[in-house]
C-alpha cells in the first residue's frame, strides 16, 4: 500500500472552483493530481497502519466565501470492517488532537492490481456538519482507490 486516491465529492470540487475566492490547499504530503486538480493524493502512513486500519498522511483544506466555507480532511484512516469507515483528524483543532471524525462508510474490495477499490462511499451522520448541513447522511460521495 503506497497511497489513497480520492476525489471526494467531484460536484463539491465543481461548486468550489465556481466561487470567485474558491481554493484547494494541500500540505504534509497529500497533493493534487496534475491531469485531473479534484483528485487528491495522501501518500501511505506506515507507522500509524496495522492489520485494520489503513493510515495515511496529508491535509487537503477547502474554503470559500470569505471564510464561511472551510473544510478539512487531514491525516485518513480506513478502519478495516464491514462496512469500511474512513476517519479524518478532528477537523475543528489545527493540531487535529481532538477526537477522529467518521466521516464516509464505504465498501472496500480487493481490485486487479493489487490495490484496494473503495465503493458505495456515503457520508456519515457525523461528517453532515463538516459540510455545513449541505449534504444528508447516506448522500453519496465519489469512489477511492487505496494502491
Amino acid at each position: 500500500m503506497s497511497e489513497l486516491r480520492w476525489s471526494v465529492r467531484t460536484s463539491f470540487f465543481q461548486y468550489l472552483a465556481g466561487l470567485r475566492d474558491g481554493r484547494a490547499s494541500v500540505s504534509d504530503g497529500a497533493t493534487l493530481t496534475a491531469d485531473d486538480p479534484q483528485l487528491v493524493v495522501y501518500p501511505a502512513d506506515p507507522d500509524r497502519s496495522d492489520d485494520d486500519v489503513l493510515a495515511f498522511r496529508g491535509d487537503l483544506r477547502l474554503s470559500g466565501h470569505g471564510g464561511l466555507l472551510f473544510v478539512r480532511l487531514a491525516n485518513p484512516r480506513i478502519k478495516l470492517r464491514t462496512p469500511a469507515v474512513l476517519s479524518v483528524d478532528d477537523p475543528l483543532t489545527e493540531d487535529g488532537s481532538g477526537p477522529r471524525l467518521d466521516l464516509v462508510t464505504l465498501r472496500l474490495a480487493a481490485d486487479d492490481e493489487g490495490g484496494w477499490s473503495g465503493t458505495d462511499v456515503k457520508l456519515t451522520e457525523a461528517g453532515v456538519g463538516l459540510f455545513n448541513h449541505v449534504y444528508a447522511a447516506g448522500d453519496a460521495f465519489d469512489p477511492l482507490i487505496v494502491r
